[in-house]
């Protein structure tokens, strides 16, 4: 579902259509990804079975640079990094979402950075793509590739778009027409809390509001 059919779907069920509308469109899209965040991050905590169409697959670029995170220091040896930190991804109880692959579809194995080398020295494991995660990072330790595809639930799929790599110039794009990696039982779930809480925070102004309001205590 594209963000625009979200945040019209969501005014629909509030009511809410005219230009002095309590809700910004930006406001119920961030409660959206909200929402779909907590119910997916509760799935993943408890070992249910997560469809495919929730995940994102992006190619994004590397660059040569070193293996530490000092700029200033020029030892160290050479290794191939993304260059931009990977966006926010989900969690589970012991697992992070994250899949990381060659351009034809060739895992990439994770690991430590700490153990960067002595897997490197390893009789069988020296010969498999090895990387690691630093401060968002992907890091390459044996291999030089120009860009690699990472799978994961990203929890804004729109940050996936912004990192990718091919991007275009193209200005003037709509970003409410781009399509939200969500299924449809999970767009229900979001939906329902949505208008829960909004429900129940206009209630509560309400009250505030009237108590608040001296001719009404006479």
């Amino acid at each position: 579902m594209i963000i625009s059919e979200i945040t019209s779907n969501l005014r629909t069920r509030i009511k809410e259509f005219t230009d002095d509308s309590l809700y910004e469109d930006s406001f119920l899209f961030s409660e959206f990804l909200n929402q779909r965040s907590t119910f997916l991050s509760q799935r993943l905590k408890k070992h249910y079975f997560i469809s495919d169409i929730n995940y994102s697959t992006f190619c994004m670029d590397t660059e040569k640079t070193l293996s530490h995170m000092c700029g200033c220091k020029t030892i160290g040896c050479e290794v191939f990094k993304t260059k931009f930190k990977l966006p926010d991804y989900l969690s589970g109880r012991n697992k992070s979402t994250i899949s990381l692959y060659t351009l034809d579809y060739g895992r990439i194995d994770l690991i430590d950075e700490r153990d960067a080398k002595i897997i490197d020295l390893h009789p069988i494991k020296a010969d498999r793509v090895q990387a690691s995660l630093v401060n968002n990072y992907v890091i390459l330790w044996n291999v030089e590739y120009p860009a690699i595809l990472i799978k994961m639930i990203a929890a804004d799929p729109l940050e996936v778009m912004e990192r990718q790599s091919c991007q275009t110039n193209t200005p003037c794009v709509d970003v409410y027409l781009n399509d939200i990696n969500t299924d449809r039982d999970l767009i229900d779930l979001c939906f329902g809390k949505i208008i829960e809480d909004l429900k129940l925070s206009l209630s509560i102004s309400s009250d505030m509001n009237n108590d608040s309001n001296p001719e009404i205590k006479l």
